[in-house]
């Protein structure tokens, strides 16, 4: 899985509170600093509340040819994607995981 300039962010409207928002248009601008225009696609990055998360709390997993962020509340949301941000900003980050039986690779290209 790659993220790059063409990554998008996809949620539920009841998920985009002001403070999420805020969240998203600062790692866009993050984005669109750090990875140069290419023509591939970029996974996208799904937005998704899990009650049962604890407060602020948050989990990334590669899955279905995206990135799926988890959280508890909208602080959670607003935590892992300045992870994401964190974790790409740097250039080149790859982290590999197991997901599902299969050998996940999520890949920041610059």
């Amino acid at each position: 899985m790659i993220l790059n300039r063409n990554t998008v962010f996809l949620a539920e409207q009841d998920l985009l509170t002001p403070p999420v928002r805020a969240a998203l248009a600062a790692l866009a601008r993050d984005r669109d600093k750090v990875f140069t225009k290419t023509e591939a696609p970029g996974a996208p990055v799904r937005l998704a509340a899990d009650p049962a998360c604890r407060a602020e709390a948050y989990t990334l997993a590669a899955g279905g040819g995206a990135l799926i962020l988890t959280a508890g509340d909208d602080l959670g949301v607003v935590y892992g994607l300045y992870e994401i941000s964190r974790r790409g900003g740097g250039g080149l980050f790859i982290c590999e995981r197991p997901v599902q039986g299969a050998l996940a690779r999520l890949v920041f290209e610059r």
